[in-house]
């Protein structure tokens, strides 16, 4: 006779122990997704091509559109809904039903976030799509770790290296737009007054500022990754001991799952509104001294 408590510790012991850590991990607990499920029967079933274009792919491509498609879907529909359906004059006077309303609430909350992060105004207001986006990819994909079968593709360290990497080349460009590739250089020069001094130091403070500019991604990757992957692990862990114990243990470390998700996505976004804020003080500490 098979007891429940048996069959609830193996099937925990799986879960956890067979899903082998992904490609950062080299081997660390975690809950087992639905993916790595699939890559198990193409193992069984002898098909390494499945397995190898699973095991790639794994931790950044699936679970992000997972995320992004379901979302890139709703708003498109309620956008043609507001602008192209039958009572849209009067849904864009006066918002109806849950859509909009929801899509009203999370366009303004991002709207005076980013505007508040960047300190930058109306003239903020060009920045809400870019970083908008980024909280909500960030935030939904640190959630969807805490989802039976799921796992969050920022504790992967190429999805949050590609995140910071495209705020370190947007801040560059921000930087060139605001001061132009002379006013640019002369930043990374560290020339600000244009003193004689300031310009003995350029071939000193040049490969300093370089340095710290490229630093600034590595940071920014490497702090969403470690935070999200050991929150995984921790999860994954207390799932373990729970299933010797048959409580379940990892029950309040949800909780806290819950509140770092969150911290650690205004954490990023409000790094990248600093980066590119730098280049608009700047600009207008320039235009202020014309």
């Amino acid at each position: 006779m098979i007891h429940l408590d048996t069959i609830y510790y193996k099937f925990l012991n799986f879960a956890v122990s067979s899903s082998g850590g992904g490609e950062e991990g080299g081997g660390a607990p975690e809950l087992i997704n639905w993916v790595h499920w699939w890559r198990l029967g193409a193992e069984k079933a002898g098909n390494e091509n499945l397995v190898h274009f699973l095991h790639t792919f794994e931790n950044t491509i699936f679970f992000s559109l997972f995320v992004i498609l379901p979302v890139c879907l709703w708003a498109f529909l309620t956008y043609r809904k507001v602008m192209h359906g039958r009572d849209s004059e009067e849904r864009k006077k006066v918002p109806k039903g849950f859509s909009q309303n929801f899509w009203e609430l999370v366009v303004s909350g991002l709207s005076s976030y980013t505007q508040d992060g960047l300190g930058l105004g109306k003239r903020g207001l060009s920045y809400v799509p870019f970083i908008g986006s980024l909280f909500l990819f960030i935030l939904l994909n640190n959630l969807l770790g805490m989802v039976p079968l799921m796992k969050s593709s920022t504790s992967s360290l190429n999805i949050t290296l590609g995140l910071a990497v495209i705020v370190f080349l947007t801040a560059q460009i921000h930087g060139i737009r605001a001061l132009g590739v002379g006013g640019w250089l002369k930043h990374l020069a560290g020339v600000e007054e244009g003193s004689v001094l300031e310009y003995c130091l350029m071939p000193l403070m040049f490969p300093l500022h370089v340095v710290g500019e490229i630093i600034k991604p590595i940071s920014l990757s490497l702090r969403l990754f470690g935070n999200i992957f050991g929150e995984d692990i921790l999860l994954a862990v207390f799932v373990g001991l729970g299933a010797v114990a048959f409580l379940p243990l990892q029950t309040p470390f949800y909780f806290l799952a819950l509140l770092t998700s969150f911290i650690q996505t205004m954490v990023f976004t409000l790094l990248a509104c600093s980066y590119i804020q730098t280049f608009s003080h700047i600009h207008d500490d320039h235009a202020e001294a014309h």
